[in-house]
């Protein structure tokens, strides 16, 4: 499952507002695993709050973690992470990092290609209690432009040959783009599931969506999974009332098996 934070001050799309919305999201899902883009020390705080005893969570901030009371104060904007949560009720921690996307991608904060943003990649090794196999997860938010190009191929070479692998997160890019492209040559995109959403829009920017905003994606290794289904949680509108989101996101829900 794939959700979105974006902090925006006083209105029907503050976190304030929408912290309610998420929350009943996550709650109706429960999803095994889950990962976020653009949260904050105080997005986490809140989730774990409510899920802490179903969930650990592994979270890398893109600069290091800034974030103190004063700032949380004044306002100023938060570092932000793309965490993952695991039930820890269905898997074992086998190990975890971060890559920074960049030419040095094992050094906090680093951008070495020009990026209006520094894009992290958390990654966990996990393993199934019930039956012992491991796979590795990878959750992200890619910058645009070069910078995307160049973390998508930072990311193939850095992707496990010996177990079971797969992505989600804000990709920034549409299924016709090139970068896109090259992510298909390597792994097999999860709108293909036998149910599915595929031509759903996943970006909503806090109001009515493009029919070409599908740019958040799950990606799967072609050889260890078999697909089951992928929608895309786009009812907002019906659920909370027009103009109110759980996120300037939908969430992506996939269903697999890995095999």
């Amino acid at each position: 499952m794939v959700d979105f934070f974006q902090e925006i001050v006083e209105s029907d799309s503050s976190y304030s507002k929408r912290k309610e919305r998420l929350s009943l999201r996550i709650s109706e899902e429960m999803p095994d695993i889950l990962g976020f883009q653009e949260a904050t020390s105080i997005h986490m705080a809140d989730i774990m709050d409510l899920y802490g005893q179903y969930y650990e969570d592994i979270t890398y901030y893109r600069e290091g973690g800034f974030e103190n009371p004063m700032e949380i104060m004044f306002g100023v904007k938060q570092d932000e992470a793309s965490p993952i949560l695991y039930r820890k009720d269905k898997f074992e921690l086998i190990e975890h990092g971060c890559y920074w996307l960049s030419d040095t991608p094992d050094v906090v904060g680093s951008n070495t290609w020009g990026a209006e943003h520094v894009r992290i990649c958390t990654w966990a090794r996990l393993k199934i209690i019930e039956t012992g196999v491991e796979f590795v997860y990878y959750n992200t938010h890619l910058n645009w432009g070069e910078a995307q190009y160049k973390a998508t191929v930072l990311l193939r070479e850095l992707m496990p040959v010996d177990v079971p692998y797969f992505i989600t997160g804000d990709f920034n890019l549409r299924p016709d783009s090139s970068n896109y492209a090259l992510w298909a040559e390597f792994m097999t995109d999860t709108r293909s599931s036998p149910i599915n959403m595929a031509e759903t829009p996943t970006s909503n920017g806090f109001d009515a969506p493009d029919n070409d905003s599908i740019i958040d994606y799950c990606f799967v290794d072609k050889e260890n999974f078999a697909l089951i289904s992928h929608k895309v949680l786009n009812d907002d509108i019906a659920r909370f009332g027009e103009g109110k989101f759980a996120s300037d996101h939908f969430a992506v829900v996939v269903e697999f098996e890995i095999i």
